[in-house]
């Protein structure tokens, strides 16, 4: 007998809870890689999953990634880890000095 799926739609903010912490699934407030994306916040672990905001790659910082760090600075997260979806983990501070690049490059004539 197959099973109906239940569906679960997050305005904001959503924390599930499990034995040895929690997961908040979160949207964010401004991104320019789409209107609604979300990602998940495991605060124990200090890691971040994400998908197409930053892909571990050489250059694969987009203003999208930039934004994404900004959100994550602005809610004052402790990451240490991020986990996309295309690429694997990577260490977040990677991610921030890769962005320092990025916007160097950006305010060169």
């Amino acid at each position: 007998q197959s099973k109906i799926p239940e569906f679960m739609f997050v305005e904001k903010k959503q924390e599930f809870n499990y034995a040895n912490g929690t997961v908040e699934i979160y949207k964010l407030d401004k991104n320019s890689h789409a209107k609604d994306i979300y990602v998940a916040y495991l605060p124990k672990e200090k890691i971040v999953f994400q998908s197409d905001l930053y892909n571990w790659q050489k250059n694969a910082v987009t203003t999208a990634t930039v934004e994404f760090v900004e959100e994550i600075e602005k809610l004052n997260w402790q990451v240490e880890t991020v986990i996309g979806s295309h690429s694997g983990a990577v260490l977040y501070q990677q991610i921030k000095d890769e962005i320092k690049e990025f916007k160097t490059k950006k305010s060169r004539p």
